[in-house]
């Protein structure tokens, strides 16, 4: 079991986070190992979802949170939840994370964001962003030359996609 807080990152070190859970102007330091997958806060000025083990969140004499059942992040798997920390219209309705795996094993964690769109003819769908957890990474050119141009991604994601049923989407 997972206890899970909003949480605002005031300070961080290299082995933990100094937080304030949940709108209690006290402030917690919680070690990195004990970050939960699903967590949407990592470093000094983020602010989201916080997922700590129930033990650590008992013996760390933390504020009461809200009981999760244990989550495991499956590779190749994601979610969103609700952006309860929205302030703008330019911020993301959808916020969540993912674990992708990569060919050679290798395991990388994506954060992801969402918002609703609507077409010119009023049909809704949503427009994501996608990138690497922490940080950024060397960037991948998609030109003809290395034959991973815009033509062979396009050829890609139409073998690998699947068409959208309206009906999967909840708005």
């Amino acid at each position: 079991m997972n206890t899970s807080y909003r949480a605002e990152v005031t300070a961080e070190s290299e082995k933990a986070i100094c937080v304030s859970l949940n709108d209690d102007h006290a402030v917690h330091w919680i070690p990195r190992g004990q970050i939960q997958l699903g967590s949407q806060v990592h470093h000094a000025g983020e602010s989201g979802l916080l997922i700590v083990s129930a033990w650590f969140a008992q013996t760390g004499r933390l504020p009461q949170g809200e009981i999760t059942i244990g989550f495991e992040q499956r590779p190749n798997s994601g979610q969103l939840f609700k952006n309860r920390e929205r302030k703008n219209d330019n911020a993301p309705n959808l916020t969540g994370t993912a674990l992708l795996q990569l060919a050679d094993g290798e395991l990388v964690q994506l954060e992801l964001a969402a918002w609703t769109r609507e077409t010119r003819t009023g049909d809704k769908f949503l427009s994501l962003s996608i990138k690497p957890k922490g940080g950024r990474v060397g960037r991948q050119r998609f030109d003809d030359n290395h034959g991973a141009g815009p033509d062979r991604f396009n050829e890609r994601v139409q073998e690998m996609s699947m068409p959208i049923d309206d009906d999967d989407i909840s708005f």
